[in-house]
């Protein structure tokens, strides 16, 4: 057991790794870094109590069961290079206001067998890449993923994972978005995802957009779901090249499939639908 005790700081110039521990508790706004090397944790059961800071060029934490309490903060902002990685056995709970990022270029993965989050805890990966990995459950959390690729990925047999894009998540921009064996993506009201090239969500059951939502990319849309898409009152997906197939297409009022005018299948001004879109 290893306890660091409330206000306590732990700083290291260069690496630190604590491996083979029961229980490791960092305390109420504690701070454990090394500021220029790696925070390589290893237990069964791994605590951050609220306000409880944790960072470092590379930061893992590797545990049974990961609990990080209100407004706690696990990063590695410095460096394109820099990592934060979460492997949690069971289950890997993050509470309101906590946030783990690399919002310098770096990479963030998670992976868990159960992701337990609060709405108000945030995932970030700005100018880098979040990848998160488990069997099954909710993501539910505030997304940055801005000049960000994003990979939520299913480790389970069966498609039990769903993705809901809130309004507080920065998911505009985004280089790559990739949903793998997952089993519906829903924005909730207002939110956007904007993507800078080409958006593909195959193989998913549903997608729903919520009111006033907009899905866009700079190129093409592909959509191929095996039950329904649905589009609620004033939600927009609008692309240059735009492909759907679904069992059905739902559309409230106002709501729109808009191609934006910039795409041509042909190559010549004298073609017919030069400078036009394709549904």
């Amino acid at each position: 057991r290893f306890v660091h005790l409330p206000l306590s700081s732990l700083t290291m110039l260069a690496s630190v790794s604590i491996q083979g521990l029961v229980t490791h508790i960092v305390q109420q706004s504690a701070v454990f870094s090394a500021v220029n090397g790696r925070i390589d944790l290893s237990c069964v059961q791994f605590i951050a109590e609220k306000s409880v800071r944790v960072y470092g060029k590379h930061v893992h934490i590797g545990s049974i069961n990961t609990t990080l309490a209100d407004s706690v903060s696990v990063y590695a902002d410095a460096t394109s290079s820099d990592t934060v990685s979460l492997t949690s056995n069971h289950t890997l709970s993050v509470d309101d206001g906590s946030r783990l990022s690399t919002d310098n270029g770096g990479s963030l993965s998670i992976t868990c067998k159960h992701l337990v989050a609060s709405r108000s805890a945030i995932f970030s990966g700005k100018k880098g890449s979040v990848t998160i990995e488990m069997p099954s459950g909710v993501f539910h959390s505030i997304l940055r993923i801005t000049s960000a690729s994003l990979l939520v990925k299913g480790s389970g047999p069966a498609k039990s994972i769903d993705v809901e894009i809130l309004q507080a998540s920065s998911t505009e921009t985004v280089t790559s978005f990739v949903l793998q064996n997952v089993r519906s993506l829903m924005l909730h009201k207002s939110a956007k995802l904007a993507v800078v090239q080409s958006l593909n969500i195959e193989s998913l059951d549903t997608v729903e957009l919520g009111e006033s939502t907009e899905i866009s990319a700079g190129q093409s849309i592909t959509i191929n779901v095996v039950d329904t898409i649905k589009l609620q009152t004033s939600s927009i997906i609008t692309g240059r090249t735009l492909s759907f197939s679904s069992a059905a297409i739902h559309l409230q009022t106002s709501a729109k499939i808009h191609v934006d005018g910039r795409g041509h299948p042909g190559s010549a001004s004298s073609e017919p639908g030069f400078g036009c879109g394709q549904v």
